[in-house]
C-alpha cells in the first residue's frame, strides 16, 4: 500500500510540474518564433522571456544609472487596465508579467522584454495587444535639473493582475 501511495504522489508530482507550462509556450509548440501582424516575436524556453526579434542585445548592455532622468508619465494601472478588459483581467489574476524597458532620455521606449516565469495563463495575442499599447503610449516623461547622464535607462515594470 506504502508503494502505491508513494508512486500515486510522484505521478502527480510529475503531472503538475508538465501542466506548469505556460500558455505561450503551448501556442509556439516547440518553434522559438512567431509573427503576428508585422512583428516577429522570439522566446527564450529556458529564461522564459518574450521579445521583438529585432531587439538588439548589445543595446541592452548599459552601466546602471545612479540619478534617473525619467519618471512614469501615468499611472501604471491606469495603463495596463486600458490594455485589458476587466473581463480578461479577472481571468488572468495570479499572473504576473515583468516587462523590462529600454528607454532612451527622452522617455521613448527603444525595446521591451516580457519576463514570463509567472505567467501561465497569458496569451501571445495578451502580449502582442499589449506591446502595440506600449509603443503607441507615452508612458515615461524628463524629469528636468537631475543632473543625471544623457543616454538610455532600462526600468522594469511589473504587471500583477492581481493589483489590477
Amino acid at each position: 500500500m506504502k508503494k502505491i501511495i508513494l508512486l500515486f504522489t510522484i505521478l502527480m508530482t510529475g503531472t503538475s510540474v508538465f501542466a506548469q507550462k505556460n500558455n505561450v509556450e503551448r501556442e509556439l509548440d516547440k518553434r522559438s518564433k512567431i509573427k503576428i501582424e508585422n512583428t516577429v516575436y522570439k522566446y527564450d524556453r529556458t529564461l522564459e522571456i518574450l521579445q521583438d526579434s529585432t531587439n538588439d542585445e548589445a543595446r541592452w548592455v548599459m552601466k546602471r544609472r545612479e540619478h534617473s532622468n525619467l519618471e512614469l508619465a501615468t499611472d501604471r494601472s491606469t495603463f495596463f487596465r486600458s490594455v485589458f478588459t476587466a473581463e480578461r483581467i479577472k481571468e488572468l489574476k495570479g499572473n504576473r508579467v515583468y516587462i523590462k524597458l529600454l528607454l532612451d532620455d527622452k522617455g521613448n521606449i527603444l525595446e521591451f522584454k516580457f519576463f514570463l516565469y509567472k505567467a501561465l495563463d497569458i496569451t501571445i495575442n495578451d502580449l502582442h495587444t499589449l506591446a502595440k499599447a506600449l509603443k503607441k503610449t507615452k508612458l515615461f516623461k524628463t524629469r528636468h535639473d537631475t543632473g543625471a547622464e544623457e543616454g538610455g535607462e532600462i526600468w522594469v515594470l511589473p504587471l500583477v493582475f492581481d493589483e489590477l
